[in-house]
């Protein structure tokens, strides 16, 4: 049996561009790219993106638009390869993860609509707890949530798949993060079987935007509305008056101020998502 093409779809806006087209690796059988080009603005090629363009592997797609849960539905809507890999422009991809990603899922069953993959830190490092083997969503481990960089979509079942939420992600109006949660949990919703390898797949920064829960008011709202969306109105204030508590013991240097403030922002996500449903 042919190993399947795994397409990589590498979301970037303005002059981004050129950090994304740092992220494809030297080119392998049945692996290629879609750099999704985001302009708020009118920008030029410039010479090294006519460059990279050149290789057959890697497309570039431009359009005008905003927000990064936008332009990864234009790239699922240009994607052409069997198997979809939402990736971000400052990623560090390796030859040996994706071959073996190929391999896996030449020998995956046909029912499984979206892989979760592991993601780890430079130092090589898991930035969340990983279970040693596979298992199907929503029986996820305590800790486990998913990642966009670990999405992995069999390409011919977006026709029954969601989009991600707009509302949620960098560039939105309110909620800077949580869009693939909230994907995965609509798409499970819709009836998508979803599995999760244990296989690395990428290297990610050190930080990411969700890390910055103590930092980020707009992150604050994001997991109230995140809640809201996959647990209603009730099940999300228990579990943010919960967090709050829950983040005033692990840091016992914060007032119970600060704890409160921390639980107003969650709190108008909740808002937030009941005024734009």
């Amino acid at each position: 049996m042919p190993q399947p093409t795994i397409e990589i779809l590498i979301c970037t806006i303005d002059n981004r561009i050129d950090a994304a087209l740092r992220v494809p690796i030297a080119p392998l059988p049945n692996v290629r790219y879609l750099v999704c080009w985001q302009q708020t603005n009118q920008v030029a090629l410039n010479q090294q993106g006519r460059a990279v363009s050149l290789r057959e592997d890697v497309r570039i797609h431009s359009w005008n638009g905003c927000g990064l849960s936008a332009n990864r539905n234009e790239a699922l809507a240009q994607a052409s390869g069997d198997f979809l890999l939402i990736a971000d422009d400052d990623e560090i991809l390796q030859a040996d993860q994706l071959e073996g990603l190929a391999t896996i899922l030449t020998d995956h069953p046909q029912s499984t609509d979206i892989f979760l993959l592991r993601m780890q830190r430079p130092d090589g490092s898991f930035p969340k707890p990983y279970p040693s083997t596979p298992f199907r969503y929503p029986h996820c481990p305590h800790g486990y949530y998913p990642s966009s960089w670990e999405i992995l979509i069999r390409r011919s079942s977006l026709p029954r798949l969601p989009r991600f939420d707009v509302r949620f992600g960098l560039g939105s109006e309110r909620l800077a993060c949580g869009e693939e949660e909230v994907f995965i949990h609509q798409a499970f919703s819709s009836g998508a079987q979803i599995t999760f390898i244990p296989h690395t797949i990428v290297s990610i920064p050190s930080s990411t935007t969700g890390d910055l829960f103590l930092q980020s008011v707009a992150v604050r709202r994001s997991k109230g509305a995140v809640l809201t969306l996959i647990h209603g109105t009730l099940g999300a204030f228990l579990r943010c008056l919960y967090f709050a508590r829950l983040v005033h013991r692990q840091h016992p240097e914060y007032t119970w101020r600060k704890c409160y403030n921390y639980l107003r922002d969650m709190l108008d996500g909740i808002r937030y998502i009941r005024a734009t449903q």
